[in-house]
């Protein structure tokens, strides 16, 4: 779900395309090779994850709200700051 939404604020910022689509191979890459060495790793136990999973999703979900609402109060901090008003 993550991986679809990052390319709304990286169009909102205008960010080039082949800088977005450098980050995001980059980004993808790691985030599967962590998965395949926490497969490799856990072998056969790997089912026992599922009992931590809605823990581990909820933490993440909740860590990627405060991100953004720490990139929108600087943001906008930012603008006031300098004069103007968010788009």
């Amino acid at each position: 779900m993550v991986r679809s939404l990052v390319s709304i604020p990286a169009g909102v910022e205008r960010m080039p395309l082949v800088k977005f689509i450098l980050y995001t191979s980059v980004g993808s890459a790691l985030w599967n090779a962590l998965f395949v060495l926490l497969g490799y790793g856990l072998g056969a136990r790997w089912q026992q994850v599922g009992a931590y999973s809605s823990y581990i999703n909820n933490t993440t979900i909740a860590l990627i709200v405060v991100a953004i609402t720490i990139g929108v109060i600087r943001r906008v901090r930012t603008r006031r700051a300098s004069g103007r008003t968010a788009r």
